[in-house]
Parts: structure tokens; C-alpha cells; sequence
């Protein structure tokens, strides 16, 4: 058994080939300079030895890692800052990116950087007991670097990174467990060792070159994405440093244990108000949160028009700076029914480009709302009605026999590279796949488990009580920090509808007027006239 210990790190390789890496600087290996660069040195020495495998812990008895060290941060020698934040960046690469298996024995609280390096891993034990694990920089009023956020989505569903990363959730280890934060439950810091080294032993009868090579192939989206914009990730690092607001925050941390308190934009003092119109119904209640209500019989679906009449509710809003909005339906049964079909069937051009065009600026629009937002779908959900829901953060669905989903293949219609990317973040990607291709509509129990919905609803009320209540977990995030961070998740599909806008409606547009699609339309709209003379 080889050894090498230093101040702040302990390297040992048992005879099996598997190194320990624990972490060692009291009182809770927060990661300064110089513990990181004793941790890039010892992943260094484990590359270089060609060593199988690693395992990351702690000599804290109660503590993984509490994080990067504030006192790197507050007030910072800026030549100093820059090597910190080069020196972290090293060591995710060199952790998220090594050839050799990599395991977290988790013997403690991990929050922040310390859930990033466990994350950076390919497993994890966590021991069980009263401690905590996530990515809660947004409480700090701290916005998450991309690639920590993409080593989450790494981890964990996208929908579940999303609402863990905005709300700065410190996950339990039985809820840690169940969203796969973290493998295994552990009963003490040897037993996630042996944990560790049971997952490591997997990989005997596997060749070690080709498991290295595939784990590199899965993991080098997030690898590229750092290693390219380096320097733009440290030049953000250094300006969040010299934000005033920033140094106020970690000020308050360093001398009197507490964050920078959540102003609300929303004011007591304003009043709630309604506004109505023949298609919309908006109301703000003393709390700042509107219900944004549909109501275009029979079935709210969407045309030009009514296209125009929501995004101009949410412009109304959006200059309140209201703190949430929840999306309903005054229509019993439906939330709604998508699109309408008129504006496809025998359409004119024009009309047709600049329907598609309102199309990209409503979804645009709620993909991009700094303010929380949320669905109560109370009735059926395809198509558009679907999407509507998905861009929105969470989605409680009355309970009853209602369907939900992106059924749009049904009618020969493709769905563009946006609306797919939506549903990626909503749900994994090969479900999403199957339910597009399949054009499947989900019954609401098949929905939430999916985690197509967040949670099942008695009524119309109890929809919209259960959407305030998931906004209202807001009220003590910082909303520049959540909004930055909602707005990275969903970067993907934003960048499509912004980058790609003409190319999206000529995409559309052929689609549409492909003639197979019009003979669907024709006989679907001719089954509809059937159905209502019966």
C-alpha cells in the first residue's frame, strides 16, 4: 500500500489499485487555493500512476465539504481570485474528465462546491443521517456557474436540476437517494468507502480502455463547454467579485452568519387588481402572484389573436414585477387544446408566417419570465396546451380522465427543434423521444410519473393553492440570482427560438403546407364537423 499524506490531503492506494483522496482541512474543508491545488497535485499523481480508481472523502467527521471558502471571494487580491478560480476549474476538469473510475464516500453535509465535487463523481455514498446535499448558491444570491448546473443535468432529470438549482434545495439523504443525487445510503464513512470500492470492483471484467473512452464520450459536452469558454467563465468569476452588491452579501456571511436578506420587489403597499378581456383574464392578489385565466371557448385554442392577448398579459406583468404567475382555464374540462386548427387548414402565407412568428414570442416569452410561473391544468392538455404547460417551472393537473402530451405526429405535423428541446427539460430524453414519435397522450397518473406533471390536484382551486405554495418557495431566493439560473437551465431551447427564428418558420411553414399534412388536416377537421352533428 502506497502513501502520501500533506496538510490539507491524504493520498493512499491500497493493493487492489484503489486510492483514497480525503480531504483535510478543518473545520470543514472549504476549498481555498491551496487545498485545491493539493487536490489537482493528488488527481495529477493518480492519473500519472495509472491507478484504477479513486475515492473522494473527508476527515471531517460530520462535513464532506462545506463549499468553496468564502474568505477567497470577500474582498478579494484579484491576481489571487483569478488563480483560485483557475485552480477549481483544473480540478473539475481533472475529477469530471478523468480516464481512471472516480467514487464520493460522502461522510457529512456537501452543499455548494462540496455537492459539486461529489457530483463530479461517478458515485456516490452518502452516510445517513441528518445532513444535506445540493447546489444552494442561489440562496447566497450567487448565480451557479454553467458548468456546475450542466454537472447537475449530468446527475439528475433536467425538470428536477432546474427546480433544485432555483430554489437552492438542500436535498436530505432519503431525498438525495430517491432523485439520484446520490446511489447508495451508507452507515458510516467505512461503509461508503466499501460501498465505493464494491461499485469500483464492477469494472474488473471490463476493459479499461473502452470504459474510459465511453465515459469520456458521455461526459464531454459539459468538457468542451468549459475547456472553450474558459476564460469568459473566470472573466464572470472576477465580475461577480467586483459586484458591490456581491461583497455586501458575503460580508454579512463573514461577520454576522447570515445572507443578504431577499428584498421584495412586490409591494404590500400595491394593491391587487384585476383586468379582463374577451380572451384573457388576469388578476394579481396581495401577494404579487397573478392567475393569468383562459378563456376562448369552446376550447382555448390558439389563434393569431389570441396569441396577441397572452403575450400582452405578460408584458402587463412583467412591468409589475409580480413575483409569479399561475396559467388556468376558465373551460371546465380543457386547459387547452392547442393550436388552432384553423389557422393551418387552407392557410394564407402570410398569415400563416405571422402566426407561427406570434408562436415564437408568446413561448419565448414564458421560457424566459424572470418571475416564477406555473400551470394549474385543470382539463386536457395536447399539442400546444401541452407545451404551454412544460414551459412553465411546475404543473399541477386536476385529477380525472384528462390527457396531456404532444400529440402533433397524430396529424403528420413535425415537431420543430424547440418545442423539442421543451420537452427535454422537462422529461428524459428517450421518453420524450417515444412520446413524440408516438404522438402519446398521458393519462394524469402516467403523467406525473413520468414527471410530466409535479403533482395531482382535487380541483380547479386546489391546483392553483398548490402552484402559489410552489411559488411562494421563492420568497426567500435572491430573484436575480433565480432568474439568472432559470435562464441558463433553459438555454437551449431559447437559444433555438432566438438564433433560429426564420429558419424555424420556414421549417413550419413547409411543414404545413406539405400536402400529406393538408389531406390530414382536411379529413381531421371533417371528423370534428361529424362529431358535433352527432
Amino acid at each position: 500500500m502506497a502513501s502520501q499524506s500533506g496538510p490539507l490531503v491524504d493520498l493512499s492506494v491500497d493493493k487492489d489499485g484503489i486510492a483514497v483522496l480525503t480531504m483535510n482541512r478543518p473545520p470543514v474543508n472549504s476549498l481555498n487555493l491551496e487545498l485545491l491545488q493539493e487536490m489537482s497535485k493528488s488527481l495529477d499523481e493518480v492519473a500519472k500512476n495509472k491507478t484504477k480508481a479513486m475515492i473522494l472523502t473527508s476527515s471531517s467527521p460530520t462535513v464532506f465539504s462545506a463549499g468553496l471558502d468564502i474568505m477567497e471571494m470577500y474582498k478579494p487580491d484579484l491576481k489571487r481570485a483569478e488563480q483560485f478560480w483557475t485552480t477549481l476549474q483544473d480540478v473539475w476538469l481533472k475529477l469530471f474528465g478523468s480516464n481512471f473510475i472516480t467514487a464520493a464516500a460522502i461522510n457529512g453535509h456537501a452543499p455548494a462546491g462540496g455537492c459539486l465535487l461529489s457530483m463530479s463523481c461517478e458515485y456516490r455514498a452518502m452516510v445517513s443521517g441528518k445532513y444535506a446535499i445540493g447546489l444552494n448558491e442561489t440562496a447566497l444570491g450567487i448565480v451557479a456557474p454553467t458548468w456546475f448546473m450542466d454537472t447537475m443535468c449530468h446527475t439528475i432529470p433536467i425538470r428536477r436540476a432546474e427546480y433544485a438549482l432555483t430554489t437552492a434545495k438542500m436535498f436530505s439523504v432519503e431525498e438525495a437517494l430517491k432523485v439520484g443525487l446520490i446511489d447508495e445510503a451508507a452507515t458510516d464513512k467505512a461503509d461508503a468507502i466499501e460501498k465505493c470500492k464494491q461499485f469500483i470492483k464492477k469494472f474488473d471484467k471490463i476493459p479499461s480502455l473502452a470504459r474510459a473512452v465511453t465515459k469520456q464520450k458521455i461526459r464531454q459536452a459539459p468538457l468542451a463547454r468549459l475547456q472553450k469558454n474558459r476564460q469568459q467563465d473566470l472573466e464572470e468569476f472576477l465580475g461577480f467579485l467586483k459586484n458591490p452588491v456581491i461583497q455586501q452579501g458575503l460580508e454579512m456571511m463573514c461577520l454576522i452568519r447570515r445572507v443578504l436578506k431577499y428584498k421584495k420587489l412586490w409591494s404590500p403597499l400595491m394593491r391587487s387588481y384585476t383586468t379582463q378581456t374577451p380572451l384573457v383574464d388576469l388578476t394579481v392578489d396581495d401577494e404579487g402572484i397573478a392567475t393569468l385565466t383562459m378563456q376562448r371557448p369552446p376550447a382555448n385554442t390558439f389563434n393569431l389573436e389570441y396569441l396577441h392577448e397572452i403575450t400582452n398579459s405578460l408584458n402587463e406583468i412583467s412591468k409589475q414585477k409580480v413575483k409569479g404567475v399561475v396559467f388556468t382555464s376558465a373551460i371546465p374540462n380543457i386547459f387547452s387544446a392547442g393550436l388552432d386548427i384553423n389557422e393551418f387548414n387552407k392557410p394564407g402565407l402570410q398569415r400563416l408566417e405571422n402566426f407561427w412568428s406570434n408562436v415564437q414570442d408568446l413561448f419565448t416569452k414564458v421560457l424566459s419570465l424572470d418571475f416564477a410561473t406555473a400551470a394549474a391544468v385543470n382539463g386536457h392538455a395536447p399539442a400546444a396546451g401541452c407545451l404551454l404547460s412544460l414551459a412553465c417551472e411546475y404543473r399541477a393537473m386536476v385529477n380525472g380522465n384528462y390527457k396531456i402530451g404532444l400529440n402533433e405526429a397524430a396529424l403528420g405535423i413535425i415537431t420543430t427543434p424547440w418545442i423539442q428541446a421543451v420537452m427535454y427539460q422537462v422529461i428524459p430524453m428517450k421518453q420524450a423521444e417515444t412520446a413524440l414519435t408516438t404522438a402519446k397522450l398521458f393519462s394524469v397518473d402516467e403523467a406525473l410519473q413520468i414527471g410530466l406533471i409535479d403533482e395531482i390536484a382535487s380541483n380547479k382551486e386546489d391546483a392553483i393553492k398548490r402552484c402559489k405554495q410552489y411559488i411562494r418557495k421563492f420568497d426567500k431566493i435572491p430573484l436575480r440570482a433565480r432568474a439568472s439560473t432559470k435562464q441558463r437551465m433553459r438555454q437551449t431551447p431559447i437559444k433555438i427560438l432566438r438564433e433560429q427564428r426564420e429558419e424555424d418558420i420556414r421549417m413550419f411553414v413547409d411543414i404545413v403546407m406539405d400536402p400529406s399534412v393538408q389531406d390530414n388536416l382536411r379529413d381531421y377537421v371533417e371528423k370534428l364537423k361529424n362529431k358535433k352533428k352527432k
